[in-house]
Protein backbone atom coordinates (compact mmCIF):
# COMPACT_ATOMS: atom_id res chain seq x y z
CA UNK A 1 0.00 0.00 0.00
CA UNK A 2 3.02 2.24 0.99
CA UNK A 3 4.34 1.45 -2.08
CA UNK A 4 1.64 2.23 -4.78
CA UNK A 5 1.63 5.88 -2.93
CA UNK A 6 4.98 6.56 -3.59
CA UNK A 7 5.03 5.73 -7.27
CA UNK A 8 1.85 8.54 -7.41
CA UNK A 9 3.74 11.04 -5.62
CA UNK A 10 6.49 9.73 -8.38
CA UNK A 11 4.43 10.99 -11.56
CA UNK A 12 3.29 14.03 -9.91
CA UNK A 13 6.45 15.21 -8.67
CA UNK A 14 7.48 15.01 -11.95
CA UNK A 15 4.43 16.80 -13.80
CA UNK A 16 6.19 19.57 -15.03
CA UNK A 17 8.90 17.87 -16.50
CA UNK A 18 6.73 15.85 -18.49
CA UNK A 19 4.90 18.38 -19.71
CA UNK A 20 7.71 20.56 -20.50
CA UNK A 21 9.25 17.56 -22.39
CA UNK A 22 5.64 16.99 -24.41
CA UNK A 23 5.53 20.82 -25.34
CA UNK A 24 9.16 21.07 -26.91
CA UNK A 25 8.68 18.28 -29.21
CA UNK A 26 5.06 19.63 -29.92
CA UNK A 27 6.82 22.99 -30.80
CA UNK A 28 9.65 21.21 -32.86
CA UNK A 29 7.17 19.89 -35.02
CA UNK A 30 4.94 22.88 -35.24
CA UNK A 31 8.25 25.03 -36.69
CA UNK A 32 9.22 22.18 -38.31
CA UNK A 33 5.97 22.13 -40.23
CA UNK A 34 6.40 26.01 -40.56
CA UNK A 35 9.87 25.88 -42.14
CA UNK A 36 8.78 23.25 -44.67
CA UNK A 37 5.73 25.09 -45.54
CA UNK A 38 7.81 28.51 -45.91
CA UNK A 39 10.45 26.27 -47.85
CA UNK A 40 7.83 25.13 -50.20
CA UNK A 41 5.76 28.75 -50.65
CA UNK A 42 9.52 30.28 -51.42
CA UNK A 43 10.31 27.38 -53.79
CA UNK A 44 7.20 27.57 -55.49
CA UNK A 45 7.24 31.68 -55.90
CA UNK A 46 10.99 31.12 -57.33
CA UNK A 47 9.93 28.74 -59.61
CA UNK A 48 7.28 31.10 -60.53
CA UNK A 49 9.14 34.18 -60.90
CA UNK A 50 11.76 32.09 -62.46
CA UNK A 51 9.50 30.90 -65.16
CA UNK A 52 8.08 34.88 -65.40
CA UNK A 53 11.46 35.67 -65.82
CA UNK A 54 12.09 33.83 -68.67
CA UNK A 55 8.67 34.45 -70.52
CA UNK A 56 9.80 38.00 -70.10
CA UNK A 57 13.19 37.12 -71.13
CA UNK A 58 11.34 34.77 -74.18
CA UNK A 59 9.28 37.64 -75.18
CA UNK A 60 12.30 40.54 -75.50
CA UNK A 61 13.83 38.14 -77.14
CA UNK A 62 10.39 37.41 -79.72
CA UNK A 63 10.50 41.33 -79.42
CA UNK A 64 13.71 41.73 -80.75
CA UNK A 65 13.75 39.74 -83.29
CA UNK A 66 10.60 41.61 -85.06
CA UNK A 67 11.51 45.01 -84.44
CA UNK A 68 11.63 47.40 -87.36
CA UNK A 69 14.83 46.94 -87.84
CA UNK A 70 15.28 43.38 -86.87
CA UNK A 71 13.08 42.51 -89.38
CA UNK A 72 14.02 45.21 -92.21
CA UNK A 73 17.86 43.28 -92.06
CA UNK A 74 15.75 40.14 -92.93
CA UNK A 75 13.88 41.35 -95.48
CA UNK A 76 16.61 43.49 -97.04
CA UNK A 77 18.55 40.14 -97.37
CA UNK A 78 15.70 38.25 -99.29
CA UNK A 79 14.81 41.41 -101.24
CA UNK A 80 18.52 41.46 -102.20
CA UNK A 81 18.76 37.95 -103.61
CA UNK A 82 15.41 38.01 -104.82
CA UNK A 83 16.17 41.02 -106.59
CA UNK A 84 19.10 39.07 -108.45
CA UNK A 85 17.60 36.21 -109.11
CA UNK A 86 14.44 38.10 -110.63
CA UNK A 87 16.83 40.53 -112.87
CA UNK A 88 18.37 37.55 -114.28
CA UNK A 89 15.35 35.79 -115.21
CA UNK A 90 13.97 39.42 -117.07
CA UNK A 91 17.17 39.45 -119.11
CA UNK A 92 16.73 35.55 -120.16
CA UNK A 93 13.09 36.03 -121.26
CA UNK A 94 11.92 39.58 -121.39
CA UNK A 95 9.38 38.84 -118.83
CA UNK A 96 8.20 36.11 -116.56
CA UNK A 97 5.94 33.63 -117.51
CA UNK A 98 2.65 31.73 -116.10
CA UNK A 99 3.96 28.76 -114.23
CA UNK A 100 7.54 30.85 -113.10
CA UNK A 101 7.28 32.96 -109.42
CA UNK A 102 5.59 35.90 -110.36
CA UNK A 103 4.27 35.31 -113.79
CA UNK A 104 1.13 35.47 -115.20
CA UNK A 105 1.00 35.70 -119.22
CA UNK A 106 1.03 31.94 -120.45
CA UNK A 107 3.09 31.12 -122.93
CA UNK A 108 1.87 29.82 -126.43
CA UNK A 109 4.22 28.67 -129.07
CA UNK A 110 4.33 31.90 -131.98
CA UNK A 111 1.79 33.51 -130.14
CA UNK A 112 3.10 35.59 -126.78
CA UNK A 113 6.46 34.10 -127.39
CA UNK A 114 8.75 31.87 -128.89
CA UNK A 115 11.33 28.94 -128.21
CA UNK A 116 14.95 30.09 -128.71
CA UNK A 117 17.28 27.66 -127.88
CA UNK A 118 15.28 26.13 -124.93
CA UNK A 119 14.50 29.03 -123.66
CA UNK A 120 11.09 30.91 -124.00
CA UNK A 121 11.10 34.29 -125.24
CA UNK A 122 8.53 37.18 -125.11
CA UNK A 123 7.37 39.01 -128.00
CA UNK A 124 8.08 42.35 -127.58
CA UNK A 125 5.91 43.61 -130.40
CA UNK A 126 3.31 41.11 -131.46
CA UNK A 127 1.77 40.80 -135.43
CA UNK A 128 -1.84 42.17 -135.44
CA UNK A 129 -2.79 40.35 -138.55
CA UNK A 130 -2.68 37.29 -136.56
CA UNK A 131 -5.31 38.75 -133.71
CA UNK A 132 -8.57 37.40 -134.43
CA UNK A 133 -10.31 39.76 -132.06
CA UNK A 134 -8.40 42.47 -133.99
CA UNK A 135 -9.68 41.03 -137.56
CA UNK A 136 -12.17 38.23 -137.25
CA UNK A 137 -12.94 37.94 -140.97
CA UNK A 138 -10.31 39.56 -142.82
CA UNK A 139 -6.41 39.25 -141.94
CA UNK A 140 -5.50 41.55 -144.96
CA UNK A 141 -7.40 44.56 -143.16
CA UNK A 142 -3.50 45.34 -141.54
CA UNK A 143 -2.96 47.46 -140.48
CA UNK A 144 -6.34 49.19 -140.14
CA UNK A 145 -8.00 49.70 -136.53
CA UNK A 146 -10.46 46.71 -137.26
CA UNK A 147 -11.96 44.82 -140.69
CA UNK A 148 -15.14 47.02 -141.23
CA UNK A 149 -15.71 48.14 -145.00
CA UNK A 150 -14.31 45.31 -146.78
CA UNK A 151 -12.06 45.11 -149.32
CA UNK A 152 -10.81 48.94 -149.16
CA UNK A 153 -11.30 48.76 -144.83
CA UNK A 154 -9.27 52.13 -143.86
CA UNK A 155 -7.73 52.99 -147.58
CA UNK A 156 -4.42 52.25 -145.54
CA UNK A 157 -2.03 55.00 -147.20
CA UNK A 158 1.63 55.35 -145.92
CA UNK A 159 2.91 57.44 -143.70
CA UNK A 160 -0.31 56.63 -141.77
CA UNK A 161 1.31 56.93 -138.39
CA UNK A 162 -2.70 56.73 -136.40
CA UNK A 163 -2.75 52.86 -136.88
CA UNK A 164 0.16 51.30 -135.27
CA UNK A 165 1.86 48.24 -136.66
CA UNK A 166 1.57 45.52 -134.48
CA UNK A 167 1.00 45.16 -130.81
CA UNK A 168 3.99 46.02 -128.17
CA UNK A 169 3.57 43.17 -125.41
CA UNK A 170 7.32 44.60 -123.55
CA UNK A 171 5.97 47.54 -121.24
CA UNK A 172 7.32 48.98 -117.98
CA UNK A 173 4.40 48.81 -115.75
CA UNK A 174 3.89 45.14 -117.43
CA UNK A 175 7.73 44.38 -116.58
CA UNK A 176 7.54 45.90 -113.12
CA UNK A 177 4.38 43.93 -111.92
CA UNK A 178 6.25 40.72 -112.87
CA UNK A 179 8.90 41.77 -110.58
CA UNK A 180 6.73 42.63 -107.93
CA UNK A 181 5.41 39.27 -107.56
CA UNK A 182 8.05 37.87 -107.80
CA UNK A 183 9.90 39.65 -105.20
CA UNK A 184 6.75 38.81 -102.96
CA UNK A 185 7.10 35.28 -103.72
CA UNK A 186 10.62 34.32 -103.20
CA UNK A 187 10.82 37.11 -100.52
CA UNK A 188 8.01 35.38 -98.00
CA UNK A 189 9.12 31.99 -98.14
CA UNK A 190 13.03 33.62 -97.76
CA UNK A 191 12.10 35.79 -94.54
CA UNK A 192 9.97 32.90 -92.66
CA UNK A 193 12.75 30.53 -93.52
CA UNK A 194 15.36 33.28 -91.79
CA UNK A 195 13.04 33.71 -88.92
CA UNK A 196 12.76 30.11 -88.09
CA UNK A 197 16.57 29.75 -87.96
CA UNK A 198 16.86 32.67 -85.89
CA UNK A 199 14.67 30.99 -82.92
CA UNK A 200 15.67 27.56 -81.10
CA UNK A 201 12.27 25.95 -81.02
CA UNK A 202 9.87 25.28 -83.76
CA UNK A 203 7.67 28.15 -84.39
CA UNK A 204 4.83 28.79 -86.73
CA UNK A 205 5.52 31.57 -88.83
CA UNK A 206 2.60 33.55 -90.34
CA UNK A 207 2.70 36.11 -93.48
CA UNK A 208 -0.70 38.19 -93.96
CA UNK A 209 -2.08 38.12 -97.20
CA UNK A 210 -1.48 42.07 -96.73
CA UNK A 211 2.00 41.57 -97.58
CA UNK A 212 2.87 43.94 -100.24
CA UNK A 213 6.23 45.21 -102.10
CA UNK A 214 5.72 48.22 -105.17
CA UNK A 215 8.32 48.23 -107.19
CA UNK A 216 9.65 51.30 -109.18
CA UNK A 217 12.13 51.32 -111.89
CA UNK A 218 14.18 54.38 -111.63
CA UNK A 219 17.15 56.21 -112.56
CA UNK A 220 19.98 54.43 -111.08
CA UNK A 221 18.15 52.41 -109.04
CA UNK A 222 14.62 50.30 -108.05
CA UNK A 223 12.88 51.24 -105.00
CA UNK A 224 10.65 48.50 -103.36
CA UNK A 225 8.16 50.08 -100.87
CA UNK A 226 7.52 47.09 -98.57
CA UNK A 227 4.73 46.36 -96.11
CA UNK A 228 5.19 43.06 -94.41
CA UNK A 229 2.58 42.21 -91.48
CA UNK A 230 4.33 38.96 -89.69
CA UNK A 231 2.83 36.73 -86.92
CA UNK A 232 4.94 34.07 -84.95
CA UNK A 233 3.26 31.31 -82.74
CA UNK A 234 5.37 30.00 -80.44
CA UNK A 235 3.90 27.57 -77.66
CA UNK A 236 0.81 29.53 -75.88
CA UNK A 237 2.67 33.11 -77.04
CA UNK A 238 1.78 35.00 -80.37
CA UNK A 239 3.52 37.85 -81.70
CA UNK A 240 2.24 39.75 -84.65
CA UNK A 241 4.22 43.21 -86.29
CA UNK A 242 3.60 45.14 -89.31
CA UNK A 243 7.01 46.48 -90.42
CA UNK A 244 7.06 49.03 -93.38
CA UNK A 245 10.19 50.92 -95.25
CA UNK A 246 11.69 51.18 -98.46
CA UNK A 247 14.33 49.16 -100.01
CA UNK A 248 16.22 50.42 -102.77
CA UNK A 249 18.66 48.69 -104.77
CA UNK A 250 21.34 50.57 -106.84
CA UNK A 251 20.59 49.30 -110.71
CA UNK A 252 20.63 50.83 -114.32
CA UNK A 253 18.26 48.56 -115.50
CA UNK A 254 15.89 51.39 -116.31
CA UNK A 255 18.31 53.05 -118.80
CA UNK A 256 18.57 49.98 -120.59
CA UNK A 257 14.90 49.47 -120.97
CA UNK A 258 14.58 53.08 -122.14
CA UNK A 259 16.99 53.41 -124.01
CA UNK A 260 17.40 49.42 -126.11
CA UNK A 261 13.77 48.48 -125.44
CA UNK A 262 11.07 50.90 -124.99
CA UNK A 263 11.86 54.00 -126.86
CA UNK A 264 13.08 51.76 -130.05
CA UNK A 265 9.56 49.47 -129.57
CA UNK A 266 7.17 52.47 -129.13
CA UNK A 267 8.75 54.17 -132.48
CA UNK A 268 8.60 51.08 -134.45
CA UNK A 269 5.40 49.83 -133.58
CA UNK A 270 3.76 53.58 -134.29
CA UNK A 271 6.34 54.33 -137.70
CA UNK A 272 6.83 51.94 -140.45
CA UNK A 273 9.76 53.55 -141.64
CA UNK A 274 11.56 53.41 -138.36
CA UNK A 275 14.28 50.96 -138.37
CA UNK A 276 14.94 49.05 -135.40
CA UNK A 277 19.19 48.93 -135.64
CA UNK A 278 22.29 49.67 -133.87
CA UNK A 279 23.03 52.18 -136.20
CA UNK A 280 19.79 54.29 -135.72
CA UNK A 281 20.09 53.72 -132.14
CA UNK A 282 23.54 55.30 -132.43
CA UNK A 283 22.84 58.51 -133.31
CA UNK A 284 21.22 61.54 -132.13
CA UNK A 285 18.14 61.35 -133.44
CA UNK A 286 16.12 59.56 -136.80
CA UNK A 287 13.73 60.57 -139.67
CA UNK A 288 10.39 59.60 -140.52
CA UNK A 289 7.69 60.52 -142.53
CA UNK A 290 3.97 61.87 -140.74
CA UNK A 291 1.21 63.36 -142.59
CA UNK A 292 0.80 65.66 -140.29
CA UNK A 293 3.34 68.48 -140.50
CA UNK A 294 4.57 69.33 -136.76
CA UNK A 295 6.23 72.59 -136.96
CA UNK A 296 9.54 72.53 -135.82
CA UNK A 297 10.25 68.75 -136.20
CA UNK A 298 8.76 68.42 -139.88
CA UNK A 299 9.47 69.88 -143.17
CA UNK A 300 6.91 71.23 -145.49
CA UNK A 301 7.52 67.78 -147.06
CA UNK A 302 6.38 65.86 -143.90
CA UNK A 303 10.08 64.96 -143.00
CA UNK A 304 9.99 64.46 -139.39
CA UNK A 305 12.87 64.34 -136.89
CA UNK A 306 12.75 62.99 -133.48
CA UNK A 307 15.95 62.32 -130.94
CA UNK A 308 16.97 58.88 -129.66
CA UNK A 309 18.52 57.91 -126.48
CA UNK A 310 22.02 57.96 -127.91
CA UNK A 311 23.35 59.09 -124.76
CA UNK A 312 21.99 56.67 -122.57
CA UNK A 313 23.27 54.28 -124.95
CA UNK A 314 26.65 54.97 -124.62
CA UNK A 315 26.57 55.73 -121.39
CA UNK A 316 25.70 52.19 -120.61
CA UNK A 317 28.30 50.35 -122.92
CA UNK A 318 25.47 48.80 -124.56
CA UNK A 319 26.40 46.34 -127.71
CA UNK A 320 23.35 45.15 -129.51
CA UNK A 321 22.74 42.13 -131.77
CA UNK A 322 19.89 40.84 -133.69
CA UNK A 323 19.73 37.79 -135.00
CA UNK A 324 17.15 36.66 -137.89
CA UNK A 325 15.28 33.15 -137.07
CA UNK A 326 14.01 30.68 -139.19
CA UNK A 327 10.32 31.76 -139.16
CA UNK A 328 10.96 35.64 -140.05
CA UNK A 329 10.76 36.93 -136.10
CA UNK A 330 13.94 38.73 -134.91
CA UNK A 331 15.64 38.14 -132.11
CA UNK A 332 17.22 41.11 -129.93
CA UNK A 333 19.87 41.20 -127.47
CA UNK A 334 21.52 43.85 -125.27
CA UNK A 335 24.39 42.99 -123.65
CA UNK A 336 26.17 45.51 -120.97
CA UNK A 337 28.61 45.18 -117.72
CA UNK A 338 26.85 42.83 -115.23
CA UNK A 339 27.58 45.74 -112.13
CA UNK A 340 25.20 48.13 -113.79
CA UNK A 341 22.54 45.87 -113.21
CA UNK A 342 23.06 43.72 -110.83
CA UNK A 343 25.15 45.43 -108.21
CA UNK A 344 28.84 43.98 -107.40
CA UNK A 345 28.57 41.51 -110.12
CA UNK A 346 30.89 40.86 -112.61
CA UNK A 347 30.52 39.50 -116.20
CA UNK A 348 28.04 41.06 -118.65
CA UNK A 349 24.41 41.25 -118.75
CA UNK A 350 22.24 40.54 -121.34
CA UNK A 351 18.93 41.13 -121.83
CA UNK A 352 16.85 39.41 -124.82
CA UNK A 353 13.12 39.84 -126.28
CA UNK A 354 12.02 38.52 -129.81
CA UNK A 355 9.95 40.67 -132.37
CA UNK A 356 7.37 39.04 -134.11
CA UNK A 357 7.21 39.19 -137.69
CA UNK A 358 4.65 41.83 -139.59
CA UNK A 359 3.88 41.38 -142.86
CA UNK A 360 4.38 44.54 -145.55
CA UNK A 361 1.78 47.49 -145.34
CA UNK A 362 0.48 47.76 -148.83
CA UNK A 363 -0.66 51.22 -150.13
CA UNK A 364 -4.43 51.38 -150.84
CA UNK A 365 -4.49 51.16 -155.06
CA UNK A 366 -7.15 53.29 -156.04
CA UNK A 367 -7.97 56.24 -158.99
CA UNK A 368 -11.11 58.19 -158.42
CA UNK A 369 -12.35 55.46 -156.24
CA UNK A 370 -15.73 55.06 -155.24
CA UNK A 371 -16.71 53.40 -152.35
CA UNK A 372 -20.27 53.99 -152.07
CA UNK A 373 -20.75 52.60 -155.79
CA UNK A 374 -18.49 49.81 -155.21
CA UNK A 375 -15.08 50.15 -157.03
CA UNK A 376 -11.74 51.58 -156.16
CA UNK A 377 -9.72 51.74 -159.56
CA UNK A 378 -11.63 53.70 -162.88
CA UNK A 379 -11.10 53.03 -166.48
CA UNK A 380 -13.03 54.83 -169.13
CA UNK A 381 -12.24 53.76 -172.41
CA UNK A 382 -10.90 56.18 -174.92
CA UNK A 383 -10.14 58.74 -171.87
CA UNK A 384 -6.90 60.48 -172.55
CA UNK A 385 -6.43 60.55 -168.49
CA UNK A 386 -8.68 57.39 -167.18
CA UNK A 387 -8.09 55.21 -170.46
CA UNK A 388 -5.05 53.31 -169.87
CA UNK A 389 -4.67 51.43 -166.52
CA UNK A 390 -1.17 52.00 -165.01
CA UNK A 391 -0.98 50.42 -161.24
CA UNK A 392 2.18 50.77 -159.28
CA UNK A 393 2.46 48.81 -156.30
CA UNK A 394 3.88 50.37 -153.14
CA UNK A 395 4.58 48.97 -149.53
CA UNK A 396 6.87 49.47 -146.69
CA UNK A 397 7.61 46.55 -144.40
CA UNK A 398 7.94 47.38 -140.41
CA UNK A 399 10.63 44.76 -140.19
CA UNK A 400 12.94 46.26 -142.42
CA UNK A 401 12.36 43.50 -144.61
CA UNK A 402 11.99 44.26 -148.76
CA UNK A 403 9.06 43.73 -149.63
CA UNK A 404 8.31 41.63 -153.14
CA UNK A 405 5.18 42.61 -154.94
CA UNK A 406 2.56 40.26 -156.97
CA UNK A 407 -0.63 40.35 -158.68
CA UNK A 408 -3.29 38.13 -160.46
CA UNK A 409 -5.18 40.12 -163.06
CA UNK A 410 -8.25 38.80 -164.30
CA UNK A 411 -8.72 36.50 -167.34
CA UNK A 412 -10.55 39.55 -169.22
CA UNK A 413 -7.65 41.94 -168.70
CA UNK A 414 -4.35 41.52 -171.28
CA UNK A 415 -1.02 40.64 -170.51
CA UNK A 416 0.65 44.23 -169.16
CA UNK A 417 2.25 45.81 -171.89
CA UNK A 418 5.80 46.88 -170.01
CA UNK A 419 6.51 46.35 -166.57
CA UNK A 420 8.87 48.79 -164.66
CA UNK A 421 9.18 45.84 -161.62
CA UNK A 422 6.93 42.89 -160.47
CA UNK A 423 5.45 46.20 -158.90
CA UNK A 424 4.27 47.28 -162.54
CA UNK A 425 1.11 46.50 -164.23
CA UNK A 426 0.67 48.54 -167.23
CA UNK A 427 -2.17 48.63 -170.19
CA UNK A 428 -2.22 51.12 -173.00
CA UNK A 429 -5.42 52.73 -174.52
CA UNK A 430 -6.07 50.83 -177.62
CA UNK A 431 -5.70 47.66 -175.08
CA UNK A 432 -8.26 48.66 -172.92
CA UNK A 433 -10.42 49.09 -175.53
CA UNK A 434 -10.45 45.00 -176.21
CA UNK A 435 -11.84 45.04 -172.20
CA UNK A 436 -15.72 44.75 -172.21
CA UNK A 437 -17.33 47.23 -169.96
CA UNK A 438 -19.84 45.57 -167.48
CA UNK A 439 -21.37 47.45 -164.58
CA UNK A 440 -19.90 45.31 -162.29
CA UNK A 441 -16.02 45.86 -161.82
CA UNK A 442 -13.46 43.82 -162.31
CA UNK A 443 -11.25 41.93 -159.39
CA UNK A 444 -7.25 42.86 -159.71
CA UNK A 445 -5.85 41.17 -156.56
CA UNK A 446 -2.49 43.16 -155.30
CA UNK A 447 -0.14 41.59 -153.04
CA UNK A 448 3.13 42.97 -150.97
CA UNK A 449 5.08 40.13 -149.25
CA UNK A 450 7.95 39.26 -147.35
CA UNK A 451 9.19 35.50 -147.16
CA UNK A 452 6.73 34.47 -144.51
CA UNK A 453 3.60 36.97 -144.62
CA UNK A 454 1.65 39.19 -147.07
CA UNK A 455 -0.80 42.08 -147.56
CA UNK A 456 -3.20 42.08 -150.42
CA UNK A 457 -5.91 44.31 -151.63
CA UNK A 458 -8.70 43.32 -153.76
CA UNK A 459 -8.71 46.26 -155.94
CA UNK A 460 -12.11 46.67 -158.18
CA UNK A 461 -11.41 48.03 -161.09
CA UNK A 462 -14.73 49.03 -162.95
CA UNK A 463 -14.03 49.91 -166.93
CA UNK A 464 -16.93 51.92 -168.44
CA UNK A 465 -17.55 53.39 -171.65
CA UNK A 466 -16.01 57.24 -172.28
CA UNK A 467 -17.66 59.99 -171.57
CA UNK A 468 -21.16 60.67 -173.88
CA UNK A 469 -24.25 62.90 -173.84
CA UNK A 470 -27.11 62.09 -175.24
CA UNK A 471 -29.85 64.53 -177.35
CA UNK A 472 -33.07 63.81 -177.77
CA UNK A 473 -35.65 66.12 -179.58
CA UNK A 474 -39.52 64.90 -178.88
CA UNK A 475 -42.42 66.99 -180.34
CA UNK A 476 -45.25 67.50 -178.13
CA UNK A 477 -47.73 66.54 -181.11
CA UNK A 478 -46.59 63.19 -181.70
CA UNK A 479 -45.02 60.44 -179.99
CA UNK A 480 -41.83 59.47 -179.93
CA UNK A 481 -39.11 61.53 -181.70
CA UNK A 482 -38.91 64.43 -183.69
CA UNK A 483 -38.52 63.89 -187.64
CA UNK A 484 -34.17 63.16 -188.37
CA UNK A 485 -32.34 62.98 -191.31
CA UNK A 486 -28.70 61.23 -191.53
CA UNK A 487 -28.97 62.20 -187.55
CA UNK A 488 -29.69 65.83 -187.94
CA UNK A 489 -32.96 67.28 -186.52
CA UNK A 490 -35.37 69.19 -189.39
CA UNK A 491 -37.57 71.51 -186.42
CA UNK A 492 -40.04 73.97 -187.18
CA UNK A 493 -39.48 77.31 -185.87
CA UNK A 494 -43.24 77.79 -184.93
CA UNK A 495 -43.74 74.41 -183.15
CA UNK A 496 -42.48 73.85 -179.75
CA UNK A 497 -40.26 70.78 -178.46
CA UNK A 498 -39.17 68.77 -175.44
CA UNK A 499 -35.27 68.74 -174.78
CA UNK A 500 -34.16 65.11 -173.62
CA UNK A 501 -30.60 65.64 -172.17
CA UNK A 502 -28.49 62.45 -170.53
CA UNK A 503 -25.27 63.00 -169.58
CA UNK A 504 -22.79 61.68 -167.11
CA UNK A 505 -21.13 63.92 -164.08
CA UNK A 506 -19.12 63.77 -161.15
CA UNK A 507 -21.02 63.32 -157.45
CA UNK A 508 -18.29 63.75 -155.28
CA UNK A 509 -15.70 61.73 -156.40
CA UNK A 510 -17.77 58.65 -157.91
CA UNK A 511 -18.90 58.75 -161.67
CA UNK A 512 -22.39 58.58 -161.99
CA UNK A 513 -24.68 58.55 -165.08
Amino acid sequence: MYQKRGNLDSCNSKTSNCISRKGQVTLFIIVGLVIFFIFLGLLQLSASLQKQQLTKTKERIYSDIFTKEALRIYVDRCLQEGMERGLVLLGQQGRIWSGQPGGREPFVEAVTGVTVGGNRLFYGIADDSLNSLKYPQYPNAYPCLDDQNRPAFCSYHYPNTTLGFGTIKLDRRFIQADLERFLTSQTVKCVEELVRSEINEVAAVETSADVKFRVAFNTGVITVKVNYPLRLKAGQGEFFHISQFDFTYPSDFDQLLTAAVLFPLRNDQKYVDFNYTEEVLLKPSFKYKNEKIIPGFCDQEGVCQQSTRSSQHAALGLRMKTFPLLNGDDLYQFTLPKDKIISGSGGEYTYQFVRQNRPPALDYVNRSACPVSGYDYLVLQGDASLGAISINLTALDPDEDRPTFSYEKPAEFPDTEWAMDSSGYFVGLQSVLRIVPKPEPYIFKARAGDTHKDDFQEVRVLVDQPLATNIKINSPFTTGEAHKINEKYFLSREDPYYLDLAYQTWVGNCWTN
